[in-house]
């Protein structure tokens, strides 16, 4: 299963600021947006131990779907109350009903784009309009480190998650299509007769 802090919840928030950053830039005429991923694992040499392709969608306020395709199905989905993380090979699935501040790391950075100086220090280089880095160094010594947004003519088109051990997470973007068509449907599960849930709250591993 993907880690899951990487992917708790989810985004696209908050007006920008008077002094809009790149992050800020792209996200204020943003009502959802969808994409195609690479998202590869590198260790503290900069090793890939492993590599995930598939497609997301974010949408306001708070949902998010996170499919991976290959090398093997996994889906990650919210609807801002409920996360669900589903592994269809071992026919289980992992349910979580979310309070609210389970955001952490680069969906953080995505979902307060106002409020970032208050868990980062903000460094950003621009090599153009729309175009350049945006270099979050964390506050503290917990999980994420270092988040590095990159952008490309206004679009968001990798993102690089740093953590204290020297792990790496790359997330290749491609192909965005802004505020797409979607439903409800996109951010809810229903496990299917006869899988296993294991309600993360309650540490129970319940047959559906």
């Amino acid at each position: 299963m993907i880690p899951t802090r990487h992917f708790l919840l989810i985004l696209l928030l908050a007006m920008p600021a008077a002094r809009a950053n790149l992050l800020q830039d792209f996200l204020a005429p943003v009502q959802a947006f969808k994409a195609r991923f690479v998202q590869r694992t590198l260790d503290e040499q900069g090793r890939v131990q492993g590599e995930d392709r598939g497609w997301m969608l974010l949408a306001r306020p708070n949902r998010f779907h996170w499919q991976v395709e290959a090398p093997f199905p996994q889906l990650i989905v919210s609807d801002g109350q409920e996360l669900w993380q589903v592994d269809p090979e071992l026919d289980q699935a992992t349910h979580q009903r979310l309070q609210g501040n389970e955001t952490q790391g680069w969906l953080w950075a995505w979902t307060h784009p106002d409020r970032l100086e208050e868990r980062f220090e903000v460094e950003e280089k621009k090599e153009a309009p729309g175009t350049g880095r945006l270099y979050l160094h964390a506050r503290d010594d917990a999980g994420v480190q270092t988040l590095i947004l990159q952008f490309d003519g206004g679009q968001p088109v990798r993102i690089v998650s740093q953590d204290a051990l020297g792990g790496t997470v790359a997330i290749e973007l491609s192909r965005l299509e802004i505020n797409p068509a979607f439903g409800p449907e996109d951010f809810r599960f229903e496990p299917p007769e006869g899988m296993d849930v294991l309600q993360q709250d309650e540490l129970d591993l319940q047959p559906r």
